[in-house]
């Protein structure tokens, strides 16, 4: 009696391998079949009863966070879409094929949803290209993977900026069908971190969620992308320095009127702040809304600073007024108001210096 070993096992199955191995003509066979022999037409929704709507199953893969502009309002994202649909057109055995089970065919070949991204900063446009092909089994299940650079829309709450919380949508909807047509299904892995994700330099992704419409008349499903902005580099180039330039505001009132710097020196620092509120402005959007918290420390900042100018030259016109001159009731009322805010009366200080 022959006696099978390792070694024959290993042989018998290669060669069973060999022989099962699909070639290019049984994948030529199924396209065949299904294209000229079914006659496949793609401009028929493949729906296998008409009362019920077909289900397309739909997930987001995320590479990554590419750009935020918080003045035009604008999320730039990277990912994929994996939109999944059964279509019994496509359907073959594969036992006529020699076990083919797989085929990929150019997505403009077959019947598939008009999916559109309806918040995008652009014009309404189709994802996907000719390029790229859909994997088809042999139940007809289709799966498709539309790869897009996502330009959309984001309003901004800047009121807290550095400190935000941002919340910026990614709107995927079908624009040819309603919902007795089509409806989306969400799976499991509805929402994916690519394993291929970069973390960006400014953003941190908190979470993401999604919404799928049931009441709106067009398929539609939104995923929620939340957001809060690093703000180590907004503290070290814009916070601290406001906070040095308002401290040396105030110091203005310790240097000498006799120095001849008073005045410079209150100017500098209020150019200084008039700067860095231009720059505040210029990585903010063009919002009556919304007032950055910043923009209105740095606008009192610039508001003290020309109060302090105008002290000062008042100060300086007292120093250079000839003694013989009698003192306004002008000045003296701004004397003697700064004098009751340093709680102390003009007539005490007059007390004192005797």
């Amino acid at each position: 009696m022959y006696t099978f070993n390792l070694q024959n096992i290993l042989i018998f199955s290669l060669l069973l391998h060999f022989v099962l191995s699909s070639t290019k003509s049984d994948y030529a066979g199924v396209l065949e079949e299904i294209f000229q022999t079914n006659k496949y037409n793609k401009k028929v929704l493949p729906q296998e009863d008409s009362d019920e709507p077909l289900e397309v199953h739909i997930s987001f893969q995320l590479f990554g966070i590419n750009e935020i502009d918080e003045v035009l309002e604008k999320m730039v994202t990277t990912g994929y879409l994996v939109v999944s649909w059964n279509d019994l057109g496509l359907a073959w055995d594969p036992s006529n094929h020699n076990q083919v089970e797989n085929v990929f065919v150019p997505q403009d070949d077959v019947w598939k949803p008009d999916v559109f991204l309806q918040n995008g900063f652009k014009k309404l446009v189709e994802l996907g290209t000719p390029s790229y092909y859909i994997s088809v089994d042999y139940d007809g299940w289709m799966t498709w993977f539309p790869f897009e650079v996502f330009e959309t829309r984001c309003s901004l709450d800047t009121t807290y900026f550095p400190f935000d919380e941002q919340k910026c949508n990614v709107s995927i909807v079908i624009w040819s069908h309603t919902l007795n047509e089509i409806i989306f299904v969400d799976d499991d892995d509805a929402i994916i971190f690519n394993e291929l994700f970069q973390q960006n330099s400014v953003w941190d992704v908190i979470s993401i969620s999604y919404h799928i419409y049931e009441d709106s008349t067009e398929p539609k499903i939104t995923y929620t992308i939340k957001l809060k902005r690093k703000p180590l580099y907004y503290i070290f180039n814009i916070l601290l320095p406001v906070e040095f330039l308002g401290f040396l505001n105030g110091l203005v009132f310790v240097i000498p009127a006799d120095t001849g710097e008073k005045m410079g020196f209150s100017m500098t620092v209020f150019l200084s702040l008039a700067v860095f509120l231009t720059s505040i402005s210029e990585v903010l959007p063009v919002n009556s809304v919304n007032v950055s918290v910043l923009g209105v420390y740095l606008l009192l900042q610039v508001i003290i600073g020309v109060c302090v100018l105008i002290t000062s030259a008042l100060q300086l016109r007292l120093n250079a007024r000839s003694t013989s001159h009698p003192v306004t009731g002008m000045y003296l009322r701004i004397v003697q108001m700064k004098s009751k805010c340093c709680g102390r009366t003009v007539k005490e200080r007059h007390v004192q210096m005797r």
